[in-house]
C-alpha cells in the first residue's frame, strides 16, 4: 500500500477547509485536502444547502407575484439551478486544484492513528497518509427518523427535496424548525399544498412568544398547516402517494420532507482510533481554540466541531485556527461577538 506524507492534512471541502488550504499554500506549506464526494467540492452551503436553496427561494416568489403557474416555474428553477450548481462546484475545485502546493484528493479517510490515515478512493483503492497536523472539515448531515417507511423515495431530506424534478402538489413536512419553515414558505410559493407536522408541544420554542405566535399567524394566514405534538410513528406507500402515519392520524403526500435537525458526519472516521472523543451527540469535543481534546496538532472546524450551522461561522473557525498558526493565537470562541442569522421565511425571521 502507497503511503503519502503531508505537512498538513484537511479532511472535508468545506467552507473552513478550503479557505484554510488556500492560506496554508500561500504560505509556502504543503496541503492534501481529502474530500469523499466529487459533488460536495466546495462544502454544504454551495452544494446542497443556502446557494440552491435561496435560488429556489427566490424564483418561488417571483412565481407568486406573478401568479404564473407553480408546476411549470418549479420545473424550470430546478432546471437554472442545477446548472448553476455544477458551475460553482468546478470553480471551487479549480481555485485549490490550481495552487502551487495544494493536492485535493477524492477518497473517504479513516483515522489509524493520530497521525495516519487510510484513504479510500471511489473504485476501492488504498493508500495511507501521515501528516504532521491535521484538520477535520467534515460538516454535519440531516438526522433521519428511524422509523418504518423512511427509505421510501418520497420521503426526502434537505438534500434530496432540494433534488425533486416535479413539484409536489401535497408535501408534508416533518419538523416545525428553520429547515422546514423555509421549505415551507418556498414550496407554497410555488403553489404546493403544505402541512407541517412538528412533534414539539410549543411552536419555535427558542423564540420569544411575541414573535412565535406572528410567525404562526403569518403561517395559518397563507393556509400552512400547522399541527404540534405529532409523534411519527411510520410511512406506508401507497399506489400514488405516501401515507404518513402519526399519533394523529394519517396524512396523504406526494413527498415528505424529513427536517428534523443534522448531525456530524463522523461515521467511518475512525476516530476512536487517534484518541478523538465525541460529545452525547457525537460532535468533536475540541477547546476554545478548536483543538482536538488532549491532541495539539489536530483540529476540528465548522459543523463537526459543534459550531453554529452557518458557513459564516464555518468561515471564522478558519480564522481562529489561521490565527494560531500564523498570528497572535488569541482569537478563540469564547469571545466570539454575537452574530446575526436569518431565516428565509417571507418576511424574513432575522436576529
Amino acid at each position: 500500500m502507497q503511503t503519502l506524507q503531508t505537512t498538513n492534512l484537511i479532511i472535508g471541502f468545506g467552507k473552513a477547509g478550503k479557505t484554510l488550504a488556500a492560506d496554508l499554500a500561500k504560505h509556502g506549506q504543503d496541503v492534501i485536502l481529502v474530500e469523499a464526494s466529487d459533488q460536495m467540492y466546495g462544502g454544504t452551503c454551495i452544494n446542497i444547502g443556502c446557494i440552491p436553496s435561496k435560488k429556489l427561494l427566490v424564483e418561488g416568489e417571483r412565481r407568486a407575484a406573478c401568479a404564473t403557474e407553480g408546476a411549470e416555474v418549479f420545473e424550470a428553477a430546478m432546471k437554472a439551478k442545477n446548472g448553476l450548481i455544477p458551475k460553482l462546484r468546478a470553480a471551487n475545485f479549480a481555485k485549490l486544484d490550481n495552487l502551487d502546493g495544494v493536492t485535493v484528493l477524492n477518497a473517504r479517510a479513516e483515522f489509524l492513528d493520530d497521525r495516519t490515515v487510510k484513504l479510500t478512493d471511489p473504485d476501492g483503492g488504498e493508500q495511507t497518509l501521515t501528516a504532521e497536523r491535521i484538520f477535520i472539515n467534515t460538516g454535519a448531515t440531516p438526522r433521519r427518523l428511524g422509523v418504518a417507511g423512511e427509505d421510501s423515495p418520497r420521503v426526502l431530506d434537505s438534500t434530496g427535496v432540494l433534488a425533486l424534478n416535479e413539484r409536489p402538489r401535497r408535501l408534508v413536512i416533518i419538523g416545525g424548525g428553520y429547515i422546514g419553515l423555509e421549505f415551507a414558505f418556498m414550496f407554497h410559493a410555488f403553489g404546493s399544498e403544505i402541512t407541517i407536522l412538528d412533534g414539539g408541544d410549543r411552536f419555535l420554542p427558542r423564540e420569544d412568544r411575541d414573535i412565535a405566535e406572528e410567525m404562526l399567524r403569518v403561517l395559518n394566514s397563507k393556509g400552512i398547516k400547522v399541527l404540534q405534538g405529532v409523534k411519527i410513528e411510520a410511512f406506508r406507500d401507497n399506489t400514488a402517494d405516501t401515507s404518513v402515519i402519526t399519533s394523529q392520524g394519517e396524512f396523504a403526500a406526494d413527498a415528505v420532507l424529513v427536517g428534523v435537525g443534522r448531525v456530524p458526519n463522523t461515521q467511518g472516521l475512525g476516530l476512536t482510533n487517534a484518541g478523538i472523543k465525541t460529545d452525547q451527540r457525537g460532535f468533536i469535543l475540541v477547546d476554545d481554540h478548536l483543538r482536538v481534546q488532549g491532541k495539539n496538532h489536530i483540529w476540528a472546524m465548522g459543523d463537526v466541531a459543534g459550531s453554529p450551522m452557518f458557513t459564516y461561522i464555518s468561515l471564522d473557525d478558519y480564522r481562529i485556527v489561521r490565527e494560531q498558526l500564523f498570528g497572535d493565537g488569541k482569537r478563540n470562541r469564547a469571545d466570539r461577538t454575537p452574530f446575526p442569522t436569518a431565516t428565509f421565511t417571507e418576511p424574513p425571521l432575522a436576529h
